[in-house]
């Protein structure tokens, strides 16, 4: 007659307290290992957006070798060498540095934070590069500039995404020379996810 019981009481929809603790534990077991995961996809998306960057500087570094520039004043100028753009127009090397802003900028994740390029805007304007919303990186371009000789310049986009002191780093270097420029295959990456 017990038998009976469970059989009718199983009819019912009731679950045994075995098979509620089954599926309590193979949830937890799956909440456990997916939500490093989705952490990691948010970190994953801010570093799409850092590749997006760096890719970014290096069509603008290839769109600025190729363009004539003239030196010296108007009635005297002539077209330059072939160049890349440096932070105070010199040969270089000299640096453009573009970093965040805002009342909690030194805090990786605060969501605010806007990219200061005014110090080097003619470097930034020059690469047509800008960044409008709030970000979680800050920008370094370095060019290095010889007359009549191999020029380079690299692009870094660099990120503490989890606010642990180390930083991811994004970068792609490129060479100018004979009116061509050649990079690198692709972006280098260092500490992606920290």
């Amino acid at each position: 007659m017990l038998k009976n019981n469970v059989i009718i009481n199983r009819k019912n929809g009731g679950f045994t307290t075995i098979e509620l603790m089954s599926i309590l534990v193979i949830f937890s077991i799956f909440v456990v290992e997916t939500i490093p995961m989705f952490l990691g996809f948010g970190r994953m998306g801010r570093t799409s957006e850092a590749q997006m960057a760096v890719r970014k500087m290096f069509d603008g570094s290839v769109t600025y070798f190729a363009e004539d520039h003239l030196t010296g004043p108007y009635a005297n100028a002539r077209v330059a060498d072939p160049q890349f753009p440096t932070a105070n127009g010199t040969s270089g090397p000299a640096d453009c540095v573009a970093t965040r802003t805002g009342s909690n900028a030194n805090i990786a994740w605060d969501e605010e934070a806007i990219v200061n390029f005014s110090t080097h805007e003619n470097c930034w304007d020059a690469l047509q590069f800008s960044i409008a919303d709030p970000t979680y990186f800050r920008f370094l371009y370095h060019a290095r500039n010889v007359n009549n000789g191999q020029d380079t310049f690299v692009g870094y986009v660099h990120g503490d995404l989890d606010n642990d002191g180390l930083e991811s780093t994004f970068s792609r270097r490129g060479v100018g020379e004979n009116g061509e420029v050649t990079g690198s295959g692709g972006v280098f990456v260092e500490n992606q996810l920290e």
